[in-house]
């Protein structure tokens, strides 16, 4: 039998708890979907008329627009998760524990830009894609015309937020 040195098992135990954590990181971000949404001025206003007032509202507001209502913009996507009220009831409450940067909060409130929403497993990720209707800023930067804007929104910087794993409000997203 040959003599294996001391080192060599630890040096294999070392290499498989590496790649069991590694795995697991992985599995924490499973891909599940994602979609583009226009989030444009319908989406901003609930099906009674009220004036939406957070980002994760909007964003809900948008996928039942699309789903529900038929009400889409030539920027929408589809998914595959979002035609449920309960799945978008999830996505509400997954962003509504996320902060948003001040720009980005401005962008999605006050204007029309284009955002990414890529779900994985446990965990939301909005990505803004480009500002109201395709232009630079389009919010309410305090009235900003010119300059450097800020933390204003600049196209190709593509500012992000989202949740954790957690953050769901004990509610699961069902395919």
């Amino acid at each position: 039998m040959p003599h294996i040195p001391f080192c060599k098992p630890l040096a294999v135990l070392a290499g498989i708890a590496a790649l069991t954590a590694i795995g697991g990181q992985a599995s924490a971000q499973t891909l599940l979907d994602q979609y583009t949404a226009r989030l444009s001025d319908q989406d901003h206003y609930n099906s009674n008329g009220k004036r939406l007032d957070t980002p994760a509202q909007i964003i809900r507001q948008d996928r039942a627009n699309f789903h529900k209502f038929g009400r889409r913009d030539a920027d929408d996507t589809t998914d595959q998760y979002f035609s449920s009220a309960k799945n978008r009831e999830w996505l509400e409450n997954m962003l509504s524990g996320s902060k948003p940067p001040a720009a980005v909060m401005d962008e999605i409130l006050n204007g029309a830009p284009l955002v990414q929403v890529t779900i994985y497993e446990g965990k939301v990720q909005v990505t803004l894609m480009d500002g109201a209707g395709g232009q630079q800023g389009g919010g309410q930067q305090g009235g900003q015309q010119g300059g450097d804007g800020g933390d204003q929104f600049r196209p190709g910087t593509m500012p992000t937020f989202g949740t954790e794993e957690g953050q769901g409000g004990g509610l699961t997203l069902e395919k």
